[in-house]
């Protein structure tokens, strides 16, 4: 496991996407429930109500990244493998400085790319549910917009990923 470095790219891959998802659910509920006066009450027995809700949007940032990732990892691969093969093994056969920088400068990227695209889509869901109509559209465009960019950058980079783990062998 030596080979796999864990540095911040890599972590910012699973952190970022959960927050993007926590964020914009909290966003969502927030302003649906304020008018009722639920979240203002859930919170009134904490003295400061920004404490509580950074705890409560970087647990949800957290668990909800690692389950984006676990989609991608168990699911998506498969999928896109029948695509684009990745040659898996290369991660752990070949010398660290090579698999160091195929992570720094394709595979990091390329997870944080779909792990964000996941978020978008559970995002997208969340916002459907919560928001007037008119608020929701503009937001649904501006995900659908980085959705497609994602995506591309995505395709491609999964592209490179592939020539060079086959390169190799």
């Amino acid at each position: 496991m030596d080979k796999i470095p864990l540095n911040t790219h890599q972590t910012l891959a699973f952190f970022f996407p959960g927050l993007v998802f926590a964020f914009s659910s909290f966003y969502s509920y927030y302003f649906s429930f304020v008018e009722h006066g639920t979240i203002e009450t859930f919170f009134k027995h904490y003295k400061d109500d920004g404490i509580a809700v950074f705890f409560v949007l970087l647990g949800i940032a957290i668990v909800a990244g690692l389950i984006f990732d676990s989609i991608r990892n168990g699911i998506l691969e498969e999928l896109f493998d029948k695509k684009k093969k990745i040659r898996w093994d290369f991660f752990f056969d070949q010398d660290t400085k090579i698999v160091g920088m195929l992570y720094a400068r394709y595979y990091n990227y390329y997870v944080y790319d779909i792990n964000t695209v996941i978020a978008l889509f559970f995002s997208a869901g969340v916002l459907i549910t919560s928001l007037k109509f008119h608020n929701m559209i503009c937001l649904l465009i501006v995900q659908l917009c980085v959705i497609i960019i994602l995506c591309w950058e995505a395709f491609r980079l999964r592209g490179e990923i592939s020539k060079i783990t086959h390169k190799f062998h």
